[in-house]
């Protein structure tokens, strides 16, 4: 994929955002969050917006638009394109077997490369050998 025009309108909901960018990117989604003050950085004292909440109820002035991204757009340009563009305090997470891990620690990837290694991860939760399945004295 080179780039695309990812559209958010205002009717949204979060979960049609996240179903939106995880055709894209399968193994990655996009959470958005409330912060004190409208403070993009300051996620950890953040309230998690459910997946029932329109776009346009996170935030009263935004209008509907479009960001570019790509594979080679980095974690952290999507988010702050979302803020940017939108108002919209967002975190991506990665796939990790069954679990969602925030990217924060790798804002830097790509990405392609966090979608790419939560493929990994996920794919090779399946091929984990049990302890009770190794024989004895192995």
């Amino acid at each position: 994929m080179s780039t695309v025009h990812f559209y958010i309108n205002k009717e949204d909901s979060v979960k049609k955002v996240q179903e939106n960018f995880s055709l894209l990117f399968p193994f990655l989604k996009i959470n958005f969050f409330k912060t004190r003050g409208n403070n993009k950085t300051n996620i950890n004292q953040s309230i998690l917006f459910c997946p029932e909440v329109k776009m346009i109820e996170m935030n009263k002035n935004l209008e509907k638009g479009e960001i570019e991204i790509g594979d080679a757009t980095t974690v952290s340009q999507l988010e702050s394109g979302l803020f940017d563009r939108f108002g919209l305090t967002a975190q991506v997470a990665r796939k990790s077997g069954n679990l969602w891990m925030p990217t924060s620690m790798t804002d830097s990837w790509t990405l392609r490369e966090q979608n790419e290694h939560g493929k990994e991860i996920s794919n090779n939760q399946g091929n984990l050998v049990c302890f009770r399945e190794v024989p004895y004295g192995c």
